[in-house]
């Protein structure tokens, strides 16, 4: 443990008052998200017989959700008990982690279960994808709580350098996406791309990968400028709850205009049919981007 004089009495206070702040204004957009997406929600998710992702929405809607409200009572505890035990710090640093690593693993399962879709299902892209997150997950294991050094004040904490392993893995994976996307879009489906499914996939799937560079460009800053990663911890939580609910939310907006309102088992299936096109280097007919079917 470090003592908070090496920081200095107002470092201190400024910091536990920054981290406060921003805790409570993670959870306020949150919630303002909630309330703008419940209407689309009741109509198009609730309706829906289980589905993997309705459980996955639901998961990434209200698990972050409750654990933001739960932030706010246990953290004046955290930051304003001097006789706080070193186990419970550890076990709040534990907590941080596994929260954010099982949020990440909901939001690329989102991911991952769009590329395979694209790629029509082929069972060599759900292993190299499943390989990859197994990997990213066993990069977060280093960075356990004995590599912590935190401060009298539990939620002020320093992040170990080992941390980086697990923002390149991150890195890895989301570039991985976002190109096995835009190349089976773009490249193999490059008649079609300007379909308004195969727009709204590129669209949203490119946006969800600069959130998350921007995320991962904010580890790096907080090692090198020494900022509270406690703030960060925070927004990833908010952050990626959003995105993750936002992808499946535009899939059911689009099918809903597809289908009729009433059917209940095609709600969230996404069929693209697209004719064979001429391939004229072998003088055949292949299909293009025949199907996707997505999602739920």
């Amino acid at each position: 443990m470090v003592s908070d004089t090496i920081l200095g009495g107002y470092e201190v206070v400024a910091a536990t008052r920054s981290i406060h702040n921003h805790s409570a204004a993670s959870l306020v957009v949150l919630l303002w998200d909630f309330l703008l997406t419940m209407d689309d929600e009741v109509r198009r998710i609730w309706p829906v017989k289980k589905r993997p992702l309705k459980w996955l929405y639901m998961f990434l809607r209200y698990f972050p959700l409750s654990t933001q409200i739960f932030h706010q009572i246990v953290l004046p505890d955290l930051s304003g008990n001097d006789t706080i035990l070193p186990l419970a710090c550890n076990l709040w640093h534990v907590y941080m982690i596994v929260l954010i690593q099982v949020i990440n693993v909901a939001l690329e399962l989102v991911l991952a279960l769009r590329v395979v879709a694209l790629f029509g299902g082929h069972p060599w892209v759900s292993r190299l994808l499943g390989c990859i997150m197994v990997v990213e997950f066993l990069c977060a294991v280093p960075v356990a709580w004995e590599s912590f050094r935190y401060y009298e004040h539990c939620i002020l904490f320093i992040l170990p350098p080992v941390v980086l392993i697990q923002a390149v893995a991150s890195l890895v994976i989301q570039t991985t996406f976002i190109c096995m996307t835009l190349y089976r879009i773009l490249i193999r489906g490059s008649r079609f791309w300007k379909t308004t499914v195969m727009f709204q996939v590129a669209r949203d799937g490119t946006i969800v990968y600069f959130v998350e560079m921007g995320l991962i460009c904010c580890v790096f800053a907080m090692l090198k400028l020494h900022w509270q990663p406690a703030v960060l911890f925070f927004w990833i939580v908010t952050i990626r709850s959003i995105c993750g609910t936002r992808l499946i939310l535009n899939m059911a907006r689009l099918r809903s205009q597809e289908v009729p309102q009433d059917n209940d088992d095609i709600l969230f299936t996404t069929q693209i049919d697209v004719p064979a096109h001429f391939i004229p280097e072998d003088g055949v007919y292949r299909s293009g981007l025949t199907s996707i079917q997505n999602l739920l």
